[in-house]
């Protein structure tokens, strides 16, 4: 938001449900990113989105795959499978059915990767393998200065990346 202000663009940070602008004002994008998996009512939530839009506005968000190989490999011990918090998990088939349900048009869709601190990975590796090993290693990382600021870049290929025009 800092580096917005600096360049001169209005730019704010809030949850969806509380924000709120001042009658009259649209935005050009409104960006996302691992929110709407949150979300009990995505349409109601996108269509939200779609009024703080001016015609022609864009939203960018970003959320997990469940239709990803890796998802669909590891099922409930998918690193996104994580209930009660992620209450809805989208593929990219039904993530383009709720954009135009919501009154957008699907623009561009990809896939990213993303960047895992060391203790997350050893705690992943244990729960995938049961290896007390990487339960050691989880907790280790996670207690040492060093080692818990470690961060890996990781493309799992099950996070996407979705840009969608407002549909008048």
């Amino acid at each position: 938001i800092d580096e917005c202000k600096k360049k001169g663009l209005d730019a704010s940070c809030s949850t969806l449900e509380d924000f709120n602008i001042p009658a009259g004002s649209h935005y050009d994008v409104v960006a996302m990113f691992d929110v709407i998996e949150h979300l009990i009512n995505p349409v109601a939530g996108l269509k939200k989105i779609k009024g703080l839009l001016k015609t022609g506005g864009l939203i960018a968000f970003g959320t997990p795959d469940s239709g990803s190989m890796w998802a669909r490999v590891w099922k409930t011990k998918w690193h996104a499978f994580v209930p009660p918090q992620h209450i809805n998990l989208f593929s990219v088939k039904n993530v383009k059915l709720l954009l135009q349900k919501s009154g957008f048009e699907p623009v561009f869709v990809s896939h990213y990767g993303k960047t895992f601190a060391l203790p997350y990975i050893f705690r992943l590796l244990n729960t995938w393998t049961k290896i007390r090993f990487w339960r050691f290693m989880a907790n280790f990382s996670s207690n040492n200065k060093c080692l818990k600021n470690i961060s890996i870049p990781i493309n799992f290929g099950d996070t996407m990346f979705v840009i969608a025009k407002k549909i008048i």
